[in-house]
């Protein structure tokens, strides 16, 4: 990724590479065969420029998909992604989406999870911690009003995938915060590589006057929207 006028640019060191080491001259002789062949045929005032603007045209083509892609992402990224949130809500001893592993140390007494199984039956598992292990009951209803969801993937497009992770009341369907961020796929150069791309995600990025390093993640949109029910 490169950043030029404070847009990023999706095109991977070993896309940069191959574009420079590989298809530049690949181009460069081609375009000298084509000149070659078609000398005879075109008339000798337009042969240069025919030439040139050929050149400049197989030359610059990769580079289209790239800007595309990275001006699509940079609106996207800036205009939708990041965490929001719209409400938080007190006193809340437990939520769905997950288990109590890593979230009983914010206060959390409970989490559960829900699932259908073969047979399109509802499964509902609650997470508790008990002499310091984690537990887990099979039960027939939700103790749950608020939940975790996401993140999901929804093409935008034909090429940019957008996710977004939230926090809802379960009984009136208010969402009370979420993150949205995006994974940018490969521009042209770097799809057609030997190695595999690893995909770039914008939107997670916090403030840069936060001074936090991390990316946000789920665990920002509960404890932005639920607080745990003081001890």
């Amino acid at each position: 990724m490169i950043e030029l006028f404070g847009t990023n640019y999706y095109f991977s060191g070993i896309g940069r590479l191959g574009y420079i080491a590989l298809y530049i001259p690949a181009v460069i002789i081609a375009a000298i065969f084509i000149q070659i062949t078609f000398a005879k045929i075109l008339p000798k005032a337009i042969q240069h420029t025919f030439f040139w603007v050929m050149l400049v045209i197989a030359i610059t083509f990769p580079l289209w998909d790239v800007y595309r892609i990275s001006h699509e992402a940079k609106r996207l990224c800036e205009g939708e992604g990041g965490l929001h949130i719209y409400k938080t809500v007190e006193e809340v001893e437990g939520f769905l989406g997950d288990s109590i592993e890593g979230w009983s140390k914010y206060g959390f007494k409970f989490t559960e999870m829900e699932r259908k199984d073969f047979n399109d039956e509802i499964i509902i598992t609650r997470y508790v911690i008990k002499d310091g292990e984690m537990t887990w009951t099979r039960e027939n209803e939700l103790l749950s009003r608020y939940g975790l969801f996401g993140p999901g993937a929804k093409l935008i497009n034909n090429h940019i995938e957008k996710h977004r992770m939230y926090a809802k009341d379960i009984e009136t369907g208010e969402i009370l915060g979420e993150l949205i961020y995006f994974t940018i796929p490969p521009a042209w150069i770097d799809a057609r590589r030997l190695f595999e791309y690893q995909p770039v995600f914008c939107g997670r990025e916090p403030p840069p006057d936060s001074g936090r390093t991390n990316l946000y993640n789920s665990a920002d949109v509960i404890l932005n929207t639920l607080k745990p029910a003081k001890k």
